[in-house]
Formats: C-alpha cells, structure tokens, sequence
C-alpha cells in the first residue's frame, strides 16, 4: 500500500465516525428519548451512590428526569468533540503542508491556521445537515441551538489542540534554547 493510500485511512475513522452520528439522529423521538433516557438514570444512580443520598426509585427516576436536557446536550458535544479530534488528524496528516503553503501564501498564518479551521468548518456543516437530516425522522426536530453545541464541541476540541501544540512547541523551544546556551557557554 503506498504512502498516499496509507494517508488517505485516516479518513476512514472520520466515516465511521460520522456513520455513528447519522445513526443516532435516524433513531425516532421514543428511541432518542429512551437512550438519553437510560444514561441519565445511570447518572443519577451513581450520583446516589457517590454522595449516598439514598433516594426513592421515585426521587431517582424525577432526578434523571431533570437531567436528561444535560445529559442530551453533552452528548451532542462529545460527539462533536470527537469528530473535531478525527477531523483535525485526518486534515493535517493528508494536507497539512498544502494547507500550511496556502497559509504562508494569502498571509493568513498569524490570523488563521487553515489547518484548524478546516476541521470546524467541516464540523458546522455536518451538524447542520444532521439537524436538516433530524427534520425528517419522525418526533424529532431540527434544532439551529445543537449546530452552535455540535460546533463548539469541534471547535473545543481543535482548541485543546492548538493549546497542546503550543506547550509542546514552547517547551521544544525552551530546550533548543538551553541547549544551544549551554554549548555557547562551552565555546567561550
């Protein structure tokens, strides 16, 4: 398999990944409801449990309840998050450099890294065409409030990025920097 094909896998986890998001919005409103449901009722149990609050199945099951928009929302988010981590892998290892002369070429490295833009743009446009998608599937509804949710879950995830690249590129630096002291240091 040549180097372009290998490249190009990267992809695939992106595919799938996506497949996954697809399949969840297909799930009809009963479904949806019942899945987040059964989350939030693992979370309100361990809740009890953790802080032995030792409630009803009542108290538990009206607990769960209450959380359930949280639980629903962060769900939106991780998946998101998720793909914004797939997106930015895949992007950066198949046009990472041609993204990185584009950059150098319009000037827009100190505004704008292509390379992390692309992701989210990405991002924004499946979360809106999974809302369009959720339109369509019976007792669900599509929801302008979760494209901004989705997004900012891509876009927290390739802020995480910049962030780590940074540490990482100032701590590299720092070494370079005391290294080369300390052979300056030697020559004299």
């Amino acid at each position: 398999m040549g180097i372009k094909k290998k490249r190009l896998l990267y992809f695939i986890p992106v595919l799938l990944w996506m497949a996954v998001i697809f399949w969840f919005s297909s799930n009809n409103g009963d479904r949806s409801s019942l899945q987040s449901g059964r989350i939030s009722y693992i979370v309100a149990s361990v809740v009890d449990k953790t802080f032995a609050l030792e409630m009803s199945d009542m108290e538990r099951m009206n607990f769960s309840s209450g959380i359930s928009f949280v639980v629903r929302k962060t769900a939106h988010f991780t998946e998101y998050f998720v793909l914004g981590l797939l997106l930015y892998m895949a992007v950066s290892v198949n046009f990472g450099s041609i993204l990185d002369m584009l950059d150098a070429d319009l000037r827009l490295g100190r505004i704008l890294r292509l390379r992390y833009f692309l992701p989210v743009v990405i991002v924004f446009g499946y979360a809106g065409t999974d809302e369009l998608h959720q339109y369509f599937v019976p007792d669900r509804c599509c929801s302008f409030r979760d494209v901004l949710i989705d997004t900012a879950g891509g876009l927290s995830a390739i802020l995480i990025i910049i962030i780590a690249r940074y540490i990482h590129g100032r701590t590299a630096y720092n070494k370079a920097r005391r290294s080369a002291r300390g052979m300056n240091d030697e020559n004299m």
